[in-house]
């Protein structure tokens, strides 16, 4: 059995929002996936059409865990509660029912059961952790710089038509101040 500390370490940062253009709804996904204690990185951006928000924000976390060629302990930082309540609470139960979960007395399907399917395939392969974030949490005030690179190196991608809005600058403050504090896991 291969022990925790033979795993590479990554954190992966997701986050997604939604917005409507043109009376369509674009959701926006980001991640970036980085190898802990060194600058190796990848990020991804891109846009999906007509998706709901818990939806997006699985899908990014996915596809970041898919991003990986090897096994890997990640610790996964995300602002969906969504997502870090499925991990955390719901994601063993729901395999367990077939996917299915109680709901007013009947057994019905899980909202977004592909994704969260898919999501366990990928963590069959992973030790994973997953913490919840966002702009304010006390653990983000001592961070150093060093997601701040790794984020103003990406671009950000077009809009149809018009300039993109400021992920990308709320991202890099919000990476770089988590940087430092997640050497530490």
């Amino acid at each position: 059995m291969i022990k925790l500390a033979e795993f590479p370490r990554y954190l992966l940062f997701a986050e997604s929002e939604l917005e409507t253009f043109r009376d369509q709804v674009l959701g926006r996904w980001r991640f970036v996936l980085q190898r802990s204690g060194s600058s190796d990185r990848f990020d991804a951006t891109d846009w999906e059409p007509d998706i709901s928000q818990e939806r997006l924000q699985l899908l990014t976390v996915i596809r970041g865990l898919e991003e990986l060629d090897q096994s890997a302990a990640v610790t996964i930082f995300t602002p969906s509660s969504y997502v870090v309540h499925g991990i955390s609470f719901g994601l063993k139960e729901w395999r367990q029912n077939n996917w299915l979960w109680e709901r007013f007395g009947d057994m019905v399907p899980i909202t977004n059961d592909d994704l969260w399917r898919r999501f366990d395939r990928a963590g069959q392969f992973h030790q994973i952790a997953c913490r919840q974030w966002q702009v304010g949490d006390a653990f983000l005030e001592s961070v150093s710089a060093e997601p701040k690179a790794t984020l103003a190196a990406v671009q950000k991608p077009q809009r149809p038509n018009r300039a993109a809005p400021g992920i990308a600058s709320r991202w890099a403050q919000r990476i770089s101040r988590i940087a430092s504090s997640i050497v530490s896991i």
